[in-house]
């Protein structure tokens, strides 16, 4: 794929490194030219200073061609402009924009931008962890709306059975390890101490999931 990278800081440079990696064609754009040497000798991808939303850096970096653009830079306005420069005069297929701001993203995704606000999501991971500590949230989806949690079953519950755990339709047993094995267990599975149990839980459906692991001591 072509894709184009807004922004060379932490995450930008970070992206394009695995991009490319992963055998894409990346062009980054970035104001600072310094910026160039957090890419390292190895990048084999284009890196263009330079202004995003100047139509000529847009045209240098492929932006006619692309199948994909991340604006990723300090600023959501930068993020943004780009962001809708690319959607709408030329009509790239995916285009994403971090944004630091929750309350500007419906707009933009209305207009069909994917938007990433690490802060929307982040504070509810943290705030799960910190009061949750029993169990750690193993991914999430969106901005936080579902959940896959890891569950250590320990020595203080033998005999434990999954459907004890799990509330289906919403509580969904993804995975259980067990010696490092992991398997789809049925809802009659056994637990045993030491096993990983993997579960999705959406958001409406966490204090219930809460209150479900407290009782249980898992």
């Amino acid at each position: 794929m072509k894709l184009v990278v807004v922004g060379c800081g932490s995450m930008g440079s970070h992206l394009a490194l695995a991009l490319a990696r992963g055998g894409h064609l990346v062009s980054v754009i970035d104001s600072d030219p310094s910026a160039r040497a957090r890419l390292g000798s190895s990048f084999g991808g284009k890196f263009i200073s330079g202004v995003a939303i100047d139509l000529g850096i847009l045209a240098e970096a492929g932006i006619d061609a692309a199948d994909g653009l991340a604006a990723v830079t300090g600023s959501d306005e930068t993020n943004l402009a780009v962001a809708m420069l690319a959607r709408k005069r030329f009509r790239v297929p995916k285009v994403i924009a971090r944004v630091f701001e929750p309350g500007k993203m419906v707009g933009y995704r209305a207009a069909g931008i994917h938007v990433v606000c690490p802060p929307a999501w982040g504070f509810r991971v943290i705030g799960d962890i910190l009061t949750n500590p029993a169990r750690d949230v193993a991914a999430t989806f969106g901005h936080g709306e579902v959940q896959v949690v890891a569950l250590a079953v320990g020595e203080s519950r033998p005999g434990l059975v999954l459907s004890e755990v799990t509330s289906p339709p919403d509580i969904i047993a993804v995975a259980l390890v067990r010696n490092g094995v992991a398997l789809v267990p049925p809802p009659g599975f056994g637990l045993e101490p030491g096993d990983i149990l993997y579960v999705r839980v959406p958001e409406p459906a966490r204090g219930t999931f809460d209150r479900m692991v407290r009782g249980l001591g898992v």
